[in-house]
């Protein structure tokens, strides 16, 4: 339970981060 919190956790943080980066310059990963 503890991992699937964290995983959720995880997740948004990384989509908030993509979308922050995406509105000023494109994905670094790309």
């Amino acid at each position: 339970m503890a991992m699937l919190l964290a995983i959720i956790v995880i997740s948004t943080t990384v989509i908030s981060a993509a979308g922050d980066s995406y509105s000023s310059s494109p994905p670094p990963y790309e």
